[in-house]
């Protein structure tokens, strides 16, 4: 084994990287994805999935390549770099790293994986979840947006814990990114701060002291001569929405109808810096 491949693998999985590993080997080239530290994916010459990645792993001569722009196209498990560098070492002492072995011990059917969703299909918000301004719903229209307590951006936030520009939500063909701007107060996502992270259904994005909910909603083309369409079999390209089990708790407000920067006042008067509450974060960092 290049002892340079686990260096990397636990340097980049400690800082909670996402993106890809791409060794190159007597083999072929192999690609080790990571989303947030995780080992999710791999592909190698002669296969995917922990198959491939014990296999990339025993190449002893390879070099390696950090690519923080390539994203996995599919999640076929998911391990912190430690956990399956420690499974390699107890492999090495039982003479199975050979890929007869590996053969044997893993199953290289990924069938089962986990496909990842176009962003393309679904209407993306956030959902305020404290704050006077709980159950504020605002949409993601832009491929980028920006976020923050200055009248410039795309989505304001008036909050004495949110920065000026603060961050910006990115739809990207598979997931949904932030990437903090310098706040001041941070981005956390599940608690975790974070400087670029991806953020997946159910997950809460805290700016400063404004905890967001991402929600999704599935949308889906009405086709053939149902209820609105053409009466010649043709679709309309009318849309109607569905909401899939996931996502029935959705109610999104159509903010991004309005051509001004989405305000809290699209949604009630904002109270004076008297009465307004600081958040606990706030306490401990002034702008």
């Amino acid at each position: 084994m290049n002892p340079e491949l686990p260096n990397h693998l636990q340097r980049y999985s400690e800082d909670n990287k996402t993106g890809c590993l791409v060794v190159n080997g007597p083999s072929g080239q192999g690609r080790i994805f990571l989303q947030d530290g995780k080992v999710v994916h791999t592909e190698g010459p002669q296969g995917q999935g922990l198959y491939a990645f014990f296999s990339i792993l025993s190449w002893e001569e390879s070099t390696v390549d950090w690519q923080g722009d390539l994203l996995a196209p599919k999640i076929t498990f998911s391990e912190p770099a430690g956990i399956l560098l420690y499974h390699f070492a107890q492999l090495e002492d039982n003479n199975q790293t050979d890929d007869a072995s590996l053969k044997t011990l893993f199953d290289r059917d990924d069938s089962h994986a986990i496909k990842l969703t176009e962003m393309k299909n679904y209407e993306v918000s956030f959902e305020v979840m404290n704050t006077d301004f709980k159950e504020f719903t605002f949409l993601l229209t832009k491929p980028l947006t920006l976020i923050g307590r200055q009248e410039d951006c795309d989505v304001v936030l008036p909050d004495v814990s949110i920065s000026s520009h603060h961050c910006t939500l990115s739809l990207e063909k598979n997931c949904i990114t932030v990437s903090d701007l310098g706040s001041t107060n941070g981005s956390f996502i599940n608690g975790t701060l974070v400087s670029n992270g991806i953020l997946q259904l159910g997950d809460h994005l805290m700016l400063g002291g404004v905890l967001l909910q991402l929600k999704l909603r599935l949308m889906r083309k009405l086709q053939g001569t149902e209820s609105g369409g053409t009466g010649q079999g043709q679709p309309d390209n009318k849309s109607f929405r569905a909401q899939s089990p996931l996502t029935s708790r959705i109610t999104p407000q159509p903010l991004s109808r309005r051509t001004a920067p989405i305000t809290w006042q699209n949604v009630g008067p904002v109270k004076t810096s008297k009465s307004k509450k600081v958040s606990f974060l706030g306490r401990f960092f002034k702008k």
